[in-house]
């Protein structure tokens, strides 16, 4: 999501999106979106908490101090929460930018005809192919 929004922001640098690390992604975040108001600094904790959630799981072996599936469970509404506010961000950006360009109509071909299809395929399991697809509908961002 935090990529997503990085690239819809015309004040950010393309090059600056190419071979992302986790730390120039927060501070872009940060700097163009939490400085900002338009994001809460409750994005970027989200942010933070993930990262950590990603590396125990990587990087951690036998140590299982709480019940990790609990912990996500718990933080799935936090989480909706501020996907929502984000798809709220980057729907008020497409409408700004329709004259020019129609991002969603992008996002769509990219979905289904370059990598967002392959990588759904190959990834999910039907019905979790099935929740993505639901879901970009459902946000309009998928026709």
């Amino acid at each position: 999501m935090s990529v997503a929004l990085c690239w819809l922001n015309p004040e950010i640098n393309q090059e600056k999106l190419e071979k992302l690390r986790h730390t120039t992604l927060q501070n872009l975040i940060l700097d163009h979106y939490v400085k900002k108001n338009i994001l809460d600094e409750s994005f970027s904790n989200l942010m933070n908490g993930l990262k950590e959630e990603r590396e125990w799981l990587n990087y951690t072996f036998g140590e299982f101090n709480s019940d990790f599936f609990k912990e996500v469970n718990n933080n799935d509404d936090y989480l909706n929460k501020e996907f929502d506010k984000c798809f709220e961000i980057m729907d008020q950006i497409c409408k700004l930018l329709l004259k020019k360009y129609d991002i969603k109509e992008r996002i769509n071909l990219y979905i289904y005809d370059a990598k967002g299809d392959d990588f759904i395929q190959t990834y999910l399991s039907k019905d979790e192919q099935h929740s993505v697809i639901e879901f970009i509908t459902k946000i309009d961002f998928l026709k």
